[in-house]
């Protein structure tokens, strides 16, 4: 079934006397839509805060394991919130309500492994990788005539910069942080490589202080204080006409560090793969001493969510089932964030966020190394001046 849609957004049906709903969710969720049932009806939105405020939450309807959650991961699991009774709908999904009431949702699969390119030569790959990169970031460029590129040096925010440079876009590039910092140098580099106007913002010592209010008052406790280091940034735009092309989720698709080393490591089952894949806040040990009530049980439903997942691609290749996990928790609770303070501030497209582009990648022979590879050759044939600066 093909969505009506590209890019980061849901499409919401409702029936003429309002009490049927239908929402489809894109396909890797990075728009969360938080739910939960009221007296009367529903409420459902894309900000934490205002289902929060509608359906009267409170310290006492939190949820144990979202607690714990939060604690070991800094992010929720599956469908969790910190709250009992608000949800999130899944990625790739469509969920109905039916007279008010949730009644469900169920996966669609718009984009899965597939052995299509298994037979290709590894420079067909290459030039399909490149005609696929390019064709997205230049879809995603013609929304708009001005784009302001927050370029860090790394390969996603580089490649916007090409395609853009290569386009003739309309295309101003910053890079928040100390100059001293690798990604300033770099990207001043990449920028002066493809003749595109470029300026540091620097991010002082302060941002913690002055933006971790209007964060929660964003986001609530869909995630923990994370992205405040982008308000200088954002602060810096405000006079400046454009959009801001968002390139993170280019990252996990086409050959950045995810999933984790850890997360891919065959030594460890579902859930502690993925705690041992990244950082732990507050190791499971520790939990009895910061909680009010017993976590073991919270711990055991955690595995039980990630397990249940695992079971939905099970015939998966191993790389794409774990890929599957890192997507479904920590990554769409990570990446959501950003493109919404940049929509707020400016308005915001996503390149990478394309299902043509994802289902190239998703192969059952791609691994990490492979795919990485295959996106430096692409670097180094198509724009071997930005190739050979430093990431």
């Amino acid at each position: 079934y093909e969505l009506p849609w590209e890019g980061r957004c849901v499409l919401i049906r409702i029936s003429p006397d309002g009490r049927d709903w239908t929402i489809w969710s894109d396909w890797v969720g990075a728009l969360p839509v938080f739910h939960a049932s009221l007296r009367k009806g529903a409420v459902a939105s894309s900000l934490e805060p205002i289902v929060v405020e509608a359906a009267s939450l409170s310290s006492g309807k939190m949820s144990r394991r979202g607690i714990v959650e939060m604690l070991v991961h800094g992010h929720f699991l599956g469908t969790d919130t910190l709250y009992e009774r608000m949800h999130t709908l899944p990625a790739d999904s469509v969920s109905r309500w039916e007279r008010g009431r949730f009644a469900g949702s169920a996966i669609l699969w718009t984009v899965e492994p597939s052995d299509s390119r298994w037979d290709r030569g590894w420079g067909e790959l290459v030039e399909e990788m490149y005609e696929q990169t390019y064709r997205a970031i230049s879809s995603a460029l013609r929304q708009d005539d001005r784009w302001i590129l927050p370029l860090s040096g790394g390969m996603d925010s580089r490649l916007i910069a090409c395609v853009g440079a290569d386009e003739g876009v309309n295309l101003q590039a910053h890079t928040y942080g100390p100059a001293g910092w690798s990604e300033p140098i770099y990207a001043r580099q990449v920028a002066d490589a493809l003749e595109t106007p470029w300026q540091r913002v620097d991010v002082g010592v302060d941002y913690l202080s002055d933006y971790t209010p209007m964060w929660f008052d964003w986001f609530g406790s869909s995630l923990h204080a994370h992205g405040m280091y982008q308000m200088p940034f954002l602060l810096s735009c405000i006079g400046q006409p454009g959009l801001i092309p968002d390139g993170f989720y280019g990252n996990n698709l086409a050959g950045g560090d995810r999933p984790s080393a850890g997360l891919l490591s065959r030594e460890h089952d579902g859930w502690q793969a993925l705690r041992n894949g990244y950082f732990t806040h507050w190791r499971p040990s520790e939990l009895a001493a910061l909680v009010s009530f017993d976590p073991a049980p919270a711990l055991e439903e955690m595995a039980d969510i990630v397990e249940m997942q695992l079971s939905r691609v099970e015939h998966w290749p191993f790389y794409h089932q774990r890929n599957a996990i890192d997507m479904w928790n920590r990554q769409q609770r990570f990446t959501f964030y950003q493109p919404m303070m940049y929509d707020y501030f400016k308005g915001a497209a996503s390149p990478f966020m394309d299902r043509t582009y994802a289902r190239f990648w998703y192969r059952p022979c791609s691994t990490w190394s492979e795919r990485r590879q295959i996106q430096r050759e692409m670097l180094e044939r198509y724009w071997p001046q930005v190739a050979e600066i430093g990431a």
